[in-house]
């Protein structure tokens, strides 16, 4: 189940990449990945 999850978490987060890429372009990805990194630092 474990390795499932980990799975999951990189479509989610790959797609929400792309599709920041896509419609954003390289200023929209910068900005998605900050907040992703946001996100997970504690």
């Amino acid at each position: 189940v474990a390795g499932v999850m980990e799975y999951a978490d990189g479509a989610i987060v790959g797609t929400a990449l792309v599709r920041a890429l896509r419609d954003g372009g390289i200023d929209g990805l910068s900005a998605e990945a900050r907040a992703l990194a946001s996100g997970t630092r504690r």
